[in-house]
């Protein structure tokens, strides 16, 4: 029987997912697309508008205006035109459409963090790797390396030992075997956390692609609206939305280098340690803690992407901080409001009390 491609596995389905996206990306770009017979029927809508204006109050800013609206035409109709041509054809141009600069140049940053090596097939591999070498805490082999200028005698000691010490290896692990055990657990846990992070790192790239196709599907016909000043909001959460997704792999890719780079440091330390002093259990929740930070992060890749593309914490906007002062400010502006209302209120109840004498002195 066939050992099973993890790597192989994984990259086919983001093939079989790309393939279908393709094909979807194109119905309403290009020149002759539904995008671009919006894009001229709001220009005219827009020009006929100012051409309106300027002939009522003969305004110099509405040519400034007319301008403005014909370049953002020219810039956007080249948009359209250029949507997935060359991209579609994988020429050496294929990165200048809009379709390619989404769907290559901005993802292919995440090459660089693996040596322009395919960043999807490293990251697989470092997770493989990285639940193996995360038992390396439980076996603390002592290597000797002769160095060039020892004597043969000392050599022959020293490889004695060595063996000596290999050897009765197994009457450390049943000396220490409630450790032994405990620290199994736990790095048994680890490894779940590492696989579950693998996971949720496919997760995130299928997500992301699935974002990047439906908006570059939908793309054509939300990028006219910016020709109109109050609509063109529809065109900025299209570009952030677009950039965010273009970000989700660049984000898991940086997080699970850091959070499985950790993991093996670990592993290698204490597969590497000259004395058995060290705690096998400290160092195999030293491996946990970083599996679960890895998976933690990589969870919230999605939201990285997403912050950074909108500029604001949480998906976008204030964060939990900015929100905790608003609310203390709001409080403290409370308390001011009540007390000064409190000394309006005994302000009234002491004019009420002298309108009540004067009225009284009035009436004897």
């Amino acid at each position: 029987m066939e050992n099973f491609d993890l790597t192989g596995a994984v990259s086919n389905v983001l093939e079989s997912l790309d393939m279908a996206g393709r094909d979807m990306i194109g119905i309403l770009g290009g020149a002759d697309g539904l995008g671009f017979q919006l894009l001229g029927i709001l220009f005219a809508i827009m020009f006929l508008y100012n051409v309106i204006l300027f002939m009522l109050d003969s305004n110099g800013r509405v040519m400034v205006d007319l301008t403005k609206l014909t370049i953002t035409w020219v810039f956007l109709a080249s948009m359209l035109a250029a949507w997935t041509s060359p991209a579609s054809t994988g020429g050496v141009m294929k990165d200048v459409s809009v379709s390619g600069f989404f769907l290559n140049s901005i993802p292919a940053i995440a090459n660089k963090f693996t040596k322009d090596q395919n960043a999807t097939e490293i990251v697989v591999q470092k997770h493989v790797e990285a639940m193996g070498n995360a038992f390396k805490v439980l076996l603390k082999k002592q290597k000797y390396e002769p160095s060039p200028d020892e004597g043969l005698g000392s050599k022959i000691l020293n490889y004695g030992k060595n063996w000596v010490s290999e050897k009765i290896q197994m009457v450390y692990v049943l000396h220490d075997a409630v450790g032994l055990i405990i620290s199994s657990l736990i790095l048994i846990i680890a490894s779940g956390f590492i696989l579950w992070s693998l996971l949720t790192f496919v997760f995130v790239l299928n997500a992301g692609q699935v974002m990047l196709y439906v908006g570059l599907a939908l793309g054509p016909i939300l990028i006219p609206f910016l020709l109109i000043p109050n609509l063109s909001f529809m065109f900025n959460g299209w570009l952030r939305f677009m950039i965010s997704a273009a970000l989700y792999k660049v984000i898991a890719v940086l997080v699970a280098l850091l959070a499985l780079g950790a993991i093996n440091k670990v592993a290698d330390y204490s597969a590497n340690l000259a004395t058995k002093d060290e705690s096998i259990i400290f160092l195999s929740l030293m491996v946990l803690f970083f599996a679960m930070l890895g998976k933690q992060l990589m969870g919230l890749a999605d939201n990285m992407a997403t912050s950074l593309a909108t500029g604001g914490a949480n998906s976008g906007g204030a964060g939990d901080s900015s929100k905790l002062v608003m609310f203390g400010s709001r409080m403290g502006s409370g308390k001011g409001g009540g007390s000064s209302g409190g000394k309006g209120s005994g302000g009234d109840k002491k004019d009420t009390t002298s309108k009540s004498d004067k009225s009284k002195q009035t009436t004897k």
